[in-house]
């Protein structure tokens, strides 16, 4: 499922929201996810409330958020 949501976080240049909330996404989705954010400038927000990812990475995603 990721990995989809990669794709398309990657393909839709004008999302500028994506709430993820209650997923059950983990770090290895997360992960998934970043490598989307890191080709995607026009997302400035993302809600991962209640899924299990670590504080770090979750951390890292945000650092990618607003480095670009």
């Amino acid at each position: 499922g990721a990995k989809y949501i990669s794709e398309g976080i990657k393909e839709n240049k004008s999302i500028t929201e994506l709430y993820l909330d209650n997923n059950q996404i983990r770090d290895a989705g997360a992960k998934h996810i970043s490598e989307g954010i890191k080709e995607n400038k026009s997302l400035t927000k993302l809600n991962f409330f209640g899924n299990q990812i670590s504080p770090l990475l979750l951390k890292l995603i945000a650092i990618q958020l607003i480095s670009d």
